[in-house]
């Protein structure tokens, strides 16, 4: 719960670093509109695209661990600013952690936009 909880702080904010440290050197996943993205491109999305986070939450947190793996299924309320739009949307998501050393890292990702 706390990793999803900093995750979601980071991409809130923006915060560049936070989200480097989170995520895996290999990390993949799936965005909002079905396009894959590695690391980099995920964490431009966040921090580069002029997208600005008005509310960001997260909430029915089920969490599976398979050895030193960690599935956590969950829904995200949002509302953004890209530009002059603004979108408000809920989500249901996933994320797949990974104890890497003595370190768990994000290592793929998905979202789907809830109709």
């Amino acid at each position: 719960m706390e990793l999803e909880k900093r995750l979601t702080d980071a991409e809130r904010c923006g915060d560049r670093e936070a989200l480097s440290l989170l995520l895996s050197e290999d990390f993949e996943g799936v965005n909002s509109h079905g396009k894959r993205v590695g690391k980099e491109a995920f964490i431009r999305g966040l921090c580069d695209s002029g997208l600005r986070f008005d509310q960001l939450e997260i909430a029915d947190l089920s969490i599976r661990m398979i050895g030193p793996i960690g599935i956590v299924m969950g829904q995200s309320a949002f509302r953004v600013n890209v530009g002059s739009r603004v979108i408000e949307a809920s989500a249901q998501y996933m994320n797949c952690w990974q104890l890497q050393g003595d370190t768990w890292r994000l290592v793929a990702s998905s979202i789907t936009p809830e109709a």
